[in-house]
This record gives structure tokens, C-alpha cells and sequence, in this order.
């Protein structure tokens, strides 16, 4: 969303003042996306199947979802999925081996209203699922790195 990019933008100087010198650059984050949700679901499942079981009515539907979707993982998708994480890995390495920082927002939009339970849409773009809206932060997260 334009008004967090803006913050970020907004830093440039602060940085600049620092004596860094500031780049428009990114990594290439291909299947990053799939990496992360293939091993939330997977997580899901294992963690919350048997509450799922006892206690489906009490759950949200997008938490059944996620579990849900973990359930239908096999050892070959799981395989592939960390396949595809170590490129990814060894590609924003290198990466790196350029930048000594990598400085981006970790949330996609500011604060919304409690009553809504998650960002559907930014900037006119319509999110695919209830974790879509936090993308920018798990992209990071599937490296293993903090965001």
C-alpha cells in the first residue's frame, strides 16, 4: 500500500546521512510464497489436527483451512517445496554478497479496523488468502531470517 512504501521512501535520507549509499535492488523471492505456505500448512497440521478433531465447531474457518491444507501435503510436495527453499536461499545469498543490508517494510498495510479479521485487498489488488496480507514479512521469515 502506497501510504507504507511512502514510510520506507520517506528513510532514505536518514540512511543517506549515515553514509550509506541507498539502492532501488531486491532479490528475486520466486516461490517464496509457496515455500512459506506449503510449510505453515504442513506446521498446522501437525500441530493443531487432533484439536481440530475435538474441537472443530470453536475454530476459526481460516485456521481449519490452513490444517486443512496441510493434511493434503505428501512426503514428494514437502521434498520439493525445500528444494525450491535452498535456491531460494542461495539466490537472495548472493544477493547479499552486494548489499550489506536489506531494508524493506515488514507489513504491507497500516492498521485496520479490529472488526475486520483480515486485509482482503491492496492497492485495488484482491489478496487470495486470509495470510496473503503479510506476505512482505514471510517472505523474509522463509530464509530464516527476522523481519
Amino acid at each position: 500500500e502506497q501510504s507504507v512504501t511512502a514510510v520506507v521512501d520517506g528513510q532514505r535520507q536518514s540512511f543517506e546521512s549515515l553514509g550509506c549509499l541507498v539502492e532501488e535492488a531486491e532479490p528475486d523471492l520466486s516461490d517464496a510464497d509457496e515455500i512459506f505456505k506449503a510449510w505453515r500448512a504442513w506446521y498446522y497440521w501437525l500441530a493443531f489436527s487432533e484439536l481440530l478433531k475435538a474441537n472443530r465447531g470453536k475454530i476459526k474457518d481460516t485456521i481449519i483451512w490452513n490444517i486443512e491444507q496441510g493434511r493434503t501435503l505428501d512426503g514428494t510436495q514437502l521434498a520439493m517445496v525445500e528444494q525450491k527453499r535452498t535456491v531460494l536461499y542461495h539466490r537472495v545469498r548472493e544477493f547479499m554478497n552486494t548489499y550489506k543490508f536489506l531494508v524493506l517494510p515488514v507489513v504491507q498495510v497500516p492498521p485496520f479496523d479490529i472488526t475486520q479479521e483480515y486485509v482482503t485487498e491492496i492497492d485495488g489488488v484482491v489478496l487470495n488468502s486470509y495470510i496473503d496480507w503479510m506476505r512482505s514479512c514471510y517472505y523474509i521469515s522463509v530464509l530464516g531470517l527476522p523481519a
